[in-house]
């Protein structure tokens, strides 16, 4: 597995038909990356009117091309030296990489944490007009 692993890494951005149940049949073009285009960006709030209120700025400003609010979730941490939990909200939103860092400080300066979770997670690989997409709305 591990050979399979590091030839996977080391190969160029490729285009792959999919075959359905070996029929010939095409499923659509995925496109694996070396280096993100897009990339997801997350964080966790406690209050689903203010994730909604950010997603919101988020769109308008064309800084992501969607976002998903997932919840609620029981999310456990420590704070303060004491372990605490909440009910939160996961959004997770898509963009550019190249905007990433724009969506980070726009998502930290709305966000009510003192200390907020907020993520930027390669896609390192997507179909290839979802990812076209993305790009095209950010």
């Amino acid at each position: 597995m591990e050979s399979t692993i590091g030839s996977l890494a080391a190969s160029p951005p490729a285009r792959v038909t999919l075959s359905v149940a070996g029929n010939g049949a095409t499923a659509g073009h995925w496109r694996a990356v070396t280096t993100p285009e897009v990339v997801q960006v997350q964080f966790a709030i406690d209050d689903s009117t203010e994730a909604d209120a950010i997603i919101t700025s988020l769109l308008d400003r064309h800084l992501v091309a969607c976002a998903q609010r997932l919840g609620p979730m029981m999310s456990r941490y420590w704070w303060e030296g004491r372990q605490e939990s909440a009910e939160e909200w996961l959004v997770i939103a898509k963009t550019q990489a190249s905007r990433a860092a724009e969506v980070r400080e726009a998502i930290v300066a709305a966000h009510p944490y003192d200390v907020p979770e907020v993520l930027v997670l390669p896609v390192i690989e997507g179909h290839e007009a979802y990812l076209a997409w993305v790009a095209a709305q950010t």
